[in-house]
């Protein structure tokens, strides 16, 4: 599975998300709890790299 988009990065944070709410050890909940906040970073990044791209190609037009 590859993942592309910022949505596909955020289900994934939402799952990881949902995994540390059943999780019994607290540092498999803080584990997947960071991991979450990966994702959602790299979501956030490819976000910000997408509008940067949009804002140069405004400006070259």
């Amino acid at each position: 599975m590859t993942l592309q988009t910022p949505q596909e990065y955020r289900l994934q944070a939402d799952e990881c998300d949902r995994q540390a709410s059943d999780a019994v050890l607290s540092s498999a909940r803080d584990t997947l709890l960071y991991i979450a906040s990966r994702w959602r970073a790299l979501a956030d990044a490819i976000d910000s790299q997408d509008l940067s791209m949009d804002m140069k190609n405004a400006t070259t037009k």
